[in-house]
């Protein structure tokens, strides 16, 4: 039995109660009798704005150009370098924060990789990916050997690594 639900770490949701949300998608759950949709969420937030915060954006001009800033981030990830060299592709462009405006920014791989700055917000990213790997997946003994080498790399960093919040 769930006592009380939570935010998963890494994720911000500010001005929702994830209990009040939580709760909803299990009634949504149970009033279906089987699993629930995304679809289902939308319909169920627009039926009940307050449960759900500020989370959904209703004005379609606004969520529109928000949904195609999604798509494009789906794009830019989608977008692969094959290199002559007979290794796997990799990505072609990664988001970094630029110095400068301090926002984030897509750059090529190539470019980031050899900027010591734009390396290492590469290496942090994956750190950061990994550790949130091992929290979710903590409890499969199969994978000990796997989260041992995650946490030696994170000690051997001189920097250290800024950890996802726990919920």
């Amino acid at each position: 039995m769930i006592a009380k639900f939570g935010v998963a770490p890494g994720y911000h949701l500010p001005g929702v109660d994830p209990d009040v949300v939580g709760t909803r998608m299990s009634g949504l759950r149970a009033e279906l009798g089987s699993g629930f949709t995304k679809k289902a969420v939308v319909a169920d937030a627009r039926d009940n704005p307050d449960a759900y915060g500020s989370f959904f954006i209703w004005d379609n001009e606004v969520a529109g150009e928000k949904y195609r800033e999604e798509q494009a981030g789906y794009l830019i990830r989608a977008i692969v370098v094959h290199r002559d060299d007979e290794k796997p592709p990799v990505r072609a462009f990664v988001s970094v924060v630029e110095r400068e405006s301090e926002e984030d920014r897509y750059l090529p791989i190539v470019t980031a990789l050899s900027d010591d700055d734009y390396r290492d917000q590469m290496l942090s990213d994956a750190l950061k990916y990994f550790i949130s790997g091992r929290r979710r997946y903590a409890e499969y003994q199969g994978l000990a050997r796997i989260f041992a080498a995650i946490d030696a790399t994170v000690a051997e960093r001189e920097q250290p690594v800024e950890l996802p919040k726990a919920a």
